[in-house]
C-alpha cells in the first residue's frame, strides 16, 4: 500500500515524505474501517481508493496555490474529500472541514485524531449562501468543494465566505449544464476570473471549475 500510494501520487506531480505516505495509509484503513459500519465512500478498493479519492483530492493543487497560513473551507466534505488530502499535503495551511451529516462529521473527528491533522478543524453545519454564520464571512481564503452541489450554488456560498481576492475550485464532471453555470459566474461583477479545467492525471470526464473573486468590491472600483 505505502508503495503503491507513493508511486500514484509521483505519477501526478507529487513527491510525499515518509510521514504523508503514512497518512494516506492510517487514512485508507480508517475509511475501511468506518465503511463496514457507514457508508462513506463507494470505492472499497484500496488501489481505487488511492487515485479516485487521494489523488483525485490533491489535483486542486495543479489549479491554485494554498500557500503556508491560508485558511480554506471544504464544503460537503463527506469522507474528507478534498480537505484532508491536501491538508496532508499542505499542513502549514489551515482547513474546516464543512459536512451536514452528523455520523460523517464524526468520521471527520476520528480522521484529525488519528491523523493528528493540527491544521483541520471539522463543523457540523449545513451551508446555504443566504444564511452564512457570522465567523464563516470572508474569514476564508478560498473554499473547495468536489462532486456535491453545483458550480454555481458552490460559488454563491464562496463569494461570502472568501476574503476579497479569494478563489474557490469545484470538483466536477463534464456537463454542459455546468460549464453553463459557470458562466453565468463568470458574468457576476464580483468575479474576476474564471476557468474550467482539465487536467490529464484526473480519471476520464473529471473537470476542475476555478473562480477568483475581485481584491476589491465592483462598487469601490467604480468609485475610484
Amino acid at each position: 500500500m505505502r508503495e503503491a500510494i507513493a508511486t500514484a501520487f509521483v505519477a501526478a506531480g507529487f513527491q510525499l515524505s515518509d510521514e504523508q505516505v503514512t497518512a494516506f495509509v492510517d487514512y485508507a484503513a480508517l475509511l475501511d474501517k468506518w465503511n463496514a459500519r457507514m457508508n462513506l465512500t463507494a470505492v472499497r478498493d484500496p488501489a481505487e481508493m488511492v487515485h479516485a479519492h487521494f489523488v483525485d483530492s490533491c489535483l486542486a493543487l495543479h489549479h491554485v496555490e494554498i500557500t503556508d497560513g491560508a485558511r480554506v473551507a471544504d464544503i460537503g466534505s463527506g469522507a474528507g474529500f478534498p480537505g484532508a488530502p491536501l491538508a496532508i499535503l499542505r499542513p502549514q495551511a489551515r482547513f474546516t472541514l464543512i459536512e451536514s451529516v452528523s455520523r460523517k462529521t464524526g468520521f471527520l473527528h476520528a480522521l484529525k485524531s488519528t491523523l493528528r491533522l493540527s491544521g483541520v478543524s471539522v463543523a457540523c453545519e449545513r451551508v446555504e449562501p443566504g444564511a452564512l454564520p457570522d465567523d464563516w464571512l470572508r474569514a476564508f481564503d478560498g473554499v473547495v468543494s468536489r462532486y456535491t452541489a453545483s458550480v454555481e450554488w458552490v460559488a454563491e456560498c464562496a463569494r461570502g465566505m472568501v476574503r476579497p481576492g479569494g478563489w474557490c475550485v469545484v470538483h466536477k464532471y463534464d456537463d454542459d449544464d455546468e460549464r453553463s453555470a459557470l458562466d453565468r459566474v463568470a458574468a457576476w461583477p464580483t468575479v474576476a476570473e474564471t476557468r474550467w479545467r482539465s487536467d490529464e492525471r484526473a480519471a476520464e470526464r473529471r473537470r476542475f471549475a476555478y473562480v477568483r473573486f475581485r481584491d476589491e468590491p465592483e462598487r469601490q472600483r467604480a468609485d475610484a
